[in-house]
């Protein structure tokens, strides 16, 4: 409970059917019998008119009169107002649904204080509570004790909003309770995405190449919610708005969709929540003005029946327009250590970080690091395989696939470790053995190796020439990497269902 000073408080009567206020009965039988058909000498007991006002905008307390107090009513939409001033009208309304579905009614309680001051505590309470409090009331008050729940009666917000703008009045805190996986995302927790978040996604990136991680770190881990839907991003990869930051920026036409937000977004001018249908993927994208992300791992929590998916596509979750973005706190804290140094960045493996795609390799932002995973997937046997990682599959058989893969964690090392210079004896070593068939990956490494003539190194970002033969050395690695995934969706939903 919190105390206010006294207010005044008028008398108003609530339709059952549709809420519309009225000052008084005569006004509300007329409304009902025109806009709800009922007959005129209908009439509402004053417990079901207590009961249906309950889910209107106010609830009346039929508090005894005296000789110098009038009956009042006390307004719903007030009392949330005065208990919850911290909170928008979005908000409130939410609460009032809460409230509401509990069916509770609020009543106020007016003091006269021994230093003379004067203040009205107000509280909510259910339909026979109130009447033992009118009950109460008619006796007469010989003494008043007061019991709280809490030691200091006091009320501390919390840092952590559960309860935000969710779309068809489902709570973010009910999707978790009610989920398959709630033990495990006990261990984690949300708020709902603020102005400070969203600045930091629109903030530039022009000499600031920590943004790549910053932006994917802050947006991993975090859940989309639609309704009772409910879709947990396990992994994400950032990309730059402009082309002169990023070569693979996203390349806007009219005749596709694209994530730049506009004032109909989500979130208006900040962030857009969208499926961009491309290259054969459903790819669910979140975009701000000055960057995107890419969904490449997903579990839809609220139904535990449906796989996790990872990769470009994401099928298990449309978002509308009212889709909400709930960020984990972990991710938050670790967003706040990349922007104060970015230098303090610890990276087990920087090849996990690699984006997985097929061209400009030449290009510096190609390698750039740029992928997360959240704290549920934070070790390798959970993380979808790419071009630079695939090598680390020991159930994968195709041989191709893997020759591919240990070309491309060279270049990446190379890019990561050696300032981009290529040494051609750590290529010659993939084709020291005999080699047994010549597939096209083979081949296109002794087209690589070509490439330094009489050099023993070669610098690949600025090289155009390169870039052709590592593009297709990418795509036929990228043929193995559904088989090899599949096992990694396995083990993620396993870990979930644990």
């Amino acid at each position: 409970m919190r105390t206010w000073e006294r207010s005044n408080f008028t008398t108003e009567f609530g339709c059952p059917g549709c809420y519309e206020l009225f000052k008084d009965l005569n006004a509300l039988d007329s409304h009902v019998t025109v806009e709800h058909g009922e007959e005129e000498e209908t009439t509402f007991t004053k417990d079901e008119a207590f009961i249906n006002v309950a889910n209107s905008s106010e609830l009346p307390v039929e508090s005894v009169p005296t000789d110098t107090e009038e009956v009042t009513t006390v307004l719903l939409r007030r009392s949330i107002e005065s208990l919850y001033p911290e909170y928008n009208d979005t908000n409130n309304q939410m609460i009032k649904s809460v409230i509401t579905s509990l069916n509770l009614a609020p009543f106020t309680i007016n003091s006269d204080c021994t230093d003379n001051s004067k203040h009205e505590v107000i509280a909510l309470t259910t339909p026979p509570h109130h009447k033992r409090m009118l009950d109460v009331n008619a006796r007469g008050i010989k003494r008043v004790k007061l019991n709280t729940s809490v030691e200091n009666a006091g009320m501390q917000s919390t840092d952590c909003i559960h309860l935000t703008q969710i779309s068809n009045d489902i709570s973010f805190n009910e999707i978790i309770r009610n989920s398959t996986y709630r033990v495990l995302l006990g261990f984690e927790e949300y708020i709902h995405i603020t102005e400070e978040h969203l600045d930091v996604l629109n903030s530039h990136w022009r000499k600031r190449p920590f943004m790549y991680m910053a932006t994917s770190q802050l947006l991993v881990g975090s859940i989309l919610v639609d309704g009772g839907q409910a879709l947990l991003l396990n992994g994400v990869e950032s990309y730059g708005r402009y082309p002169s930051i990023d070569a693979h920026f996203e390349n806007v036409s009219s005749t596709q969709e694209s994530s730049i937000p506009q004032l109909f977004s989500q979130y208006p001018n900040k962030l857009k929540i969208t499926k961009i249908n491309m290259d054969k993927s459903e790819k669910l994208t979140i975009g701000s003005i000055t960057m995107n992300i890419l969904v490449i791992s997903s579990i839809r929590i609220d139904d535990s029946k449906l796989a996790p998916e990872v990769g470009p596509s994401t099928k298990n979750f449309t978002p509308s327009k009212s889709t909400r973005l709930f960020l984990s706190t972990t991710s938050i804290k670790l967003t706040n250590k990349i922007l104060k140094n970015p230098d303090s960045l610890i990276l087990s493996d920087p090849l996990v970080h690699f984006r997985q795609l097929q061209s400009k390799f030449h290009q510096h932002s190609t390698c750039s690091l740029a992928r997360c995973y959240s704290v549920f997937t934070s070790d390798v046997t959970v993380q979808p395989y790419t071009i630079y990682t695939l090598v680390n599959n020991t159930l994968n058989n195709d041989t191709c696939s893997i020759m591919g893969s240990k070309v491309m964690a060279i270049i990446g090392n190379s890019v990561f470790e050696e300032n981009g210079i290529l040494k051609k004896e750590d290529i010659k070593q993939l084709l020291s053995k005999k080699i047994v068939k010549e597939t096209q990956v083979v081949l296109n490494t002794l087209r690589l190796l070509e490439l330094f003539k009489d050099d023993s190194e070669l610098e690949i970002i600025g090289n155009a020439s390169i870039s052709p033969c590592l593009r297709s050395i990418a795509i036929s690695t990228t043929n193995g990497l559904k088989d090899a995934n599949e096992n990694i969706i396995k083990n993620i939903w396993n870990k979930f269902r644990a």
